[in-house]
Formats: C-alpha cells, structure tokens, sequence
C-alpha cells in the first residue's frame, strides 16, 4: 500500500490491517466530502461488504443512516450501492464491469477521524485490493491509497490521530534531556 498525495500535514495516520502490518505519514483528512473506491487487482470488480467513515464526534458518516449517499459507475441488480453503507455485513455491492467506481458522498463536510473497509469473504478474495481516494468538496484528492490489500484479512482501517503542536514536542525534548543530564550527574556521583 502506497500514501499517494497529501495535501495538509496537521494529522497523523497509520494504516492498520488485522495482519498486523502498520505504515506511518502526514496526511490531512479535513475537509472531506466523499470517498471513492476503485479496485486495485489489475481492474477487476469491486466488491465491497461495507463501508464506514467515523468523524469527530464518532458519527458514521458514511451510513445511509446518517445521510451518507453510495453510488456506482455499474452494478449487479442485486447488489447495489447502498449495500455498502447499509449498516449490515450480510449484503454487499458487487460492480458488474471491471472499471466499476463505488463512491460514498457525507451529507456534509467531514473531518474523519477513522475509515473501514470490509471485503467480500465468501468469493473472490483475489478481487479484494482497493484503491482509496478521499475527496474535497470540489472533487480534489486529499489523500489516496493504491494497493490497500484485504485479501488474507477482508478488512482494514485507517486511523487519523492529531500530531502535537511543535512546541509541545519541543517540551517534551527538553524535558527528556533533562532526565538524561540528571540519571548522568546521578551515576557520575555514586561512581
């Protein structure tokens, strides 16, 4: 999995999957309105179980329930968009063309905090690399994901965390050094 654009570096992220795999970079999720998931297994179909985007105040935003919109460049009759942000593991969204696009649009502008991705576990799991892109409200990419492998796990999550302000950071240095100079002057003194 690659980190592919950023545009705001105030939020630290760490991709997680259940495998245990973890990466670390800047990436700013404020000002997000809509996600867009494409596979990344060479083109194949999308499949998707479910989607869920937490914001700030915990809310899944991407829940149909809570105003979240799915739609898709194609699908399968029976397996449309809204499976994907139903709330529910028992259905899912499948695309019927290998180019298929599944987007998830919040009813208003987010600052997400977590985003979930549940893959198909009965079928196909060869099918289940995404690729992640996160939108502005204009349609600009804020942060990107290719290659977002579920294929042994059929999930993953992206934590966003605040990173602290500079001067906390600087602080704390301090403080650290300080420890250090004092355990040294303690050890210098009983030696």
């Amino acid at each position: 999995m690659r980190l592919i654009k950023s545009s705001v570096s105030s939020v630290l992220f760490s991709v997680m999957l259940v495998a245990g795999m973890t990466q670390s970079a800047y990436a700013g999720l404020i000002g997000v309105k809509s996600i867009e998931i494409t596979n990344g297994a060479g083109g194949s179909y999308v499949q998707i179980r479910e989607i869920e985007a937490t914001n700030t105040s915990l809310v899944n935003v991407a829940a149909s329930a809570n105003g979240g919109v799915a739609t898709a460049t194609s699908n399968w009759p029976s397996y449309v968009p809204a499976n994907a942000i139903d709330g529910s593991l028992a259905t899912d969204y499948y695309s019927n063309v290998p180019t298929g696009i599944l987007t998830i649009t919040f009813a208003a502008v987010q600052e997400l905090d977590l985003f979930k991705i549940f893959s198909r576990t009965n079928c196909c799991s060869s099918r289940d690399i995404f690729n992640v892109s996160f939108l502005n409200g204009g349609g600009d990419v804020l942060a990107s994901y290719t290659d977002l492998d579920l294929r042994s796990t059929h999930y993953a999550e992206v934590t966003f965390a605040t990173v602290p302000e500079p001067s906390i950071l600087a602080m704390f240095g301090v403080g650290l050094l300080g420890l250090g100079f004092a355990r040294r002057r303690r050890q210098a003194r009983v030696s």
